[in-house]
């Protein structure tokens, strides 16, 4: 069994979805701490209220004092995928969210927080992403690495002849030498199955 490229994908269903992040200039909003887990500068996150959310065609009442920091670096990686692929870097040829990205392989329940599969020169990439802000301790991400481990060993070359990376994409570069390190401690073959980066450089890995 491979790992990495594949030709083909179907026609993703598109889901709409909004999210608006402004920095902080002047005006309010729920402030929003950006550039890593351990402070950085400062940031506004605009929610509509419930006319906004009417006129988006939404439901549900605006102007919930919950602020969903990890669905914010969900889109902030999907951001970043369409910034290259507007660059020319890559093309994206398709994503599914969660929960439509979970998959069930032998028995062992996946839920990465974005499936995306992109193309360049030829190529195709297929990965599962996890965006990690650096709330779970060594033992909840190595089951997490460990289920992917045996999910790989689990999945039939028929079903899965390319199985997809597991891209780890860290609030910062402390928090990703946490993870490299927590990923050092399982079997080296399932190691092959990993990568880390920050958001900043996911298109030096892709492209690499």
């Amino acid at each position: 069994m491979r790992f990495s490229f594949r030709r083909g994908l179907p026609q993703w269903r598109q889901r709409r979805s909004i999210v608006i992040a402004v920095h902080a200039g002047d005006g309010s909003g729920h402030n929003r701490i950006v550039g890593g887990a351990k402070g950085g500068s400062g940031q506004y996150v605009y929610v509509l209220t419930t006319n906004g959310r009417r006129l988006a065609g939404l439901e549900g009442r605006g102007r919930s004092g919950h602020v969903n920091y990890h669905a914010l670096a969900v889109a902030d990686l999907v951001i970043a995928l369409r910034r290259l692929e507007r660059a020319g870097v890559i093309s994206v040829e398709g994503v599914k969210l969660e929960p439509e990205c979970r998959v069930t392989i032998g028995g062992h329940e996946l839920k990465p927080d974005l499936y995306a599969e992109l193309s360049r020169n030829g190529h195709r990439l297929r990965a599962w992403y996890e965006t990690d802000l650096g709330t779970e301790g060594p033992r909840r991400i190595t089951e997490k690495l460990l289920r992917y481990w045996e999910a790989y060993r689990a999945a039939h070359e028929d079903d899965w002849p390319v199985f997809p990376r597991i891209i780890w994409v860290a609030v910062d570069d402390t928090r990703a030498k946490e993870l490299k390190w927590i990923l050092s401690q399982v079997p080296e073959k399932a190691q092959e199955l990993h990568r880390i980066t920050t958001l900043d450089k996911v298109g030096s890995l892709l492209v690499g």
